[in-house]
């Protein structure tokens, strides 16, 4: 009774067409207004084509097929044009002996005096995409062209996400036959979830910096007698961790892949000093990563996070951002684009140029750092906001991370507050206030740490795009003859870049042309892709 008590706050509620759950409705809460699931229309119409024999011809017969899919689409139509339409299939119905019978049935479960009528079902002026379809077309699709077990695949996964991560790691022990990988996480929920899928996972929420270093230990496993042969890695530490502490088993594995742009960075630093011994797969400069996870997703979730947190008004604030690459880009234009001043500090003068050719002032920190209300770190380097920094900064004003890991933002003196003249006041999940011996306050978001992770704002669509391009890397090194990849880091192919956004475009119902065989020969290029040369910025 407690459940339903909850629904009566509900002005309608959609369900599957079961005659009891409507009845249920109907009679105790006659005042909600009942929908009929668009998702199970369709479906109950098929099954019952096929239950009259129909399912041969469906196959066979393109009129037939037209005529169906337009009899499942009515419910798309204005509900007063519903009955023309119907009227409309009902005359030009296929010749076929059962069809009578189908027709009979729609009349008696959907028709305008049936069990489920018109207005139940009618989705025009509500229709809207129903996310899980997507996510099982795209997994679907994935899981026919990569399915082929790998049973020697143990994966050591390093990933700061949250609940998207528990898909995209149980993905790689369902469906690409990878033996329950080994996993340090920070979110509570997610770990738990992953334990009950059976999958070893050694993290909790609010740990220290020696349990962090304790669960990478745990995580690669050779204790238990579990060595991985491949990485997959997000900033780099697990990485370095196994190089310095398991040299020789290092040495041993088919390849590591890095998302972060920090961790891509101490791979190249290890190629330079010639002791990246395996060759390691470069996500954070592919084009799916670049151009999608950074830019379009921190364009959204700065936002989100800094309101989740705070409650402000972004209008009329004064905001600098911290680096203009594509999350600094993403954060400015979702900052300006909701009514905020926004400056921009870069070290880099063609990062620097662009900003200014789209507008922003590009200025040093110290200019400005008492008169802005929020600053964005977006830089990936160390100490980008240092003691100095938040002295200098007025009363009220908001700090947050959206770069890399928990070196942006320098707060080491808050850890020893013997040490301090600051204290630290916990106001809310994730907001700390930064106290001032005169009365100043500065909110600090996640404890300097990556924001749009630690407040849960990350849009499950560009986690997808990012997971699935993971998932090809990982396959890629594992399956490369002996030859194609030397110890070094390598880029994506591009044609797996385009193969994870051709994935992704059903959602947006896009539809891409087709060159003729003319236009390849004169473009020089494969009519399947690659489209564009490895050197192509998009």
């Amino acid at each position: 009774m407690m459940k339903l008590q909850l629904v009566i706050k509900l002005r309608s509620i959609t369900i599957d067409f079961e005659l009891d759950v409507s009845n249920v409705f109907t009679k105790y809460y006659p005042y909600i207004i009942i929908r009929g699931c668009l998702f199970h229309f369709g479906p109950s119409l098929f099954r019952k084509f096929v239950d009259h024999g129909l399912k041969a011809a469906y196959n066979d017969d393109e009129n037939l097929r037209d005529w169906f899919r337009s009899f499942a689409a009515l419910s798309l139509l204005p509900l007063n044009h519903m009955l023309y339409g119907l009227q409309y299939l009902v005359q030009i119905k296929p010749n076929y002996s059962t069809i009578p019978q189908f027709l009979d049935y729609y009349h008696k479960t959907y028709g305008p005096f049936s069990l489920f009528s018109p207005h139940m079902y009618n989705h025009y002026r509500n229709i809207t995409p129903r996310t899980i379809n997507y996510l099982e077309g795209r997994h679907a699709r994935m899981k026919k062209h990569v399915n082929s077990p790998h049973p020697n695949i143990y994966v050591a996964i390093d990933l700061l996400r949250n609940e998207q991560s528990l898909a995209s790691i149980t993905r790689l022990r369902d469906d690409l036959g990878a033996p329950t990988p080994k996993c340090r996480k920070n979110n509570n929920e997610v770990a738990a979830a992953l334990a009950e899928e059976s999958i070893p996972i050694f993290a909790w929420k609010g740990g220290s910096d020696d349990d962090f270093w304790w669960c990478i230990k745990k995580a690669i496993g050779t204790e238990q007698g579990w060595q991985p042969n491949m990485i997959l890695d997000d900033g780099g530490d697990l990485t370095h961790y196994f190089h310095k502490h398991y040299s020789t088993l290092f040495s041993t594995m088919k390849g590591i892949v890095e998302e972060s742009a920090t961790g891509v960075h101490r791979l190249y630093q290890m190629c330079r000093t010639q002791i990246l011994t395996v060759p390691a797969m470069n996500i954070s400069d592919s084009v799916t990563k670049t151009k999608f996870d950074n830019l379009y997703l921190c364009r959204e979730s700065v936002i989100d996070g800094i309101k989740r947190c705070t409650d402000i008004l972004f209008g009329g604030k004064q905001v600098v951002v911290c680096g203009y690459g594509e999350i600094g880009k993403g954060c400015c234009s979702a900052l300006r684009g909701i009514g905020c001043f926004v400056f921009v500090t870069e070290i880099d003068p063609i990062c620097a140029l662009q900003a200014c050719m789209e507008g922003y002032k590009v200025v040093r920190l110290e200019e400005v750092i008492k008169q802005v209300d929020i600053i964005v770190t977006a830089s990936g380097s160390k100490h980008t906001i240092t003691r100095d920094s938040l002295d200098k900064m007025k009363n009220g004003a908001i700090v947050c991370n959206m770069g890399h890991s928990n070196t942006e933002i320098d707060i080491s003196f808050l850890r020893h507050p013997s040490l301090s003249d600051l204290q630290v006041e916990r106001v809310r999940t994730n907001v700390d206030h930064v106290i001032w011996p005169n009365g100043k306050r500065i909110v600090l978001i996640a404890e300097g740490r990556i924001m749009n992770l630690c407040c849960s704002s990350v849009p499950s669509f560009v986690v997808s795009i990012t997971a699935a391009t993971q998932t090809l890397a990982l396959i890629e090194l594992y399956n490369a003859p002996a030859n194609r990849y030397k110890s070094d880091v390598y880029l994506l192919p591009k044609k797996m870049d385009e193969y994870v956004a051709s994935l992704h475009l059903p959602a947006f119902d896009a539809h891409l042309t087709e060159l003729t065989d003319e236009q390849c020969k004169y473009l020089g290029i494969n009519k399947a892709g690659p489209f564009k040369p490895n050197y192509y910025r998009y």
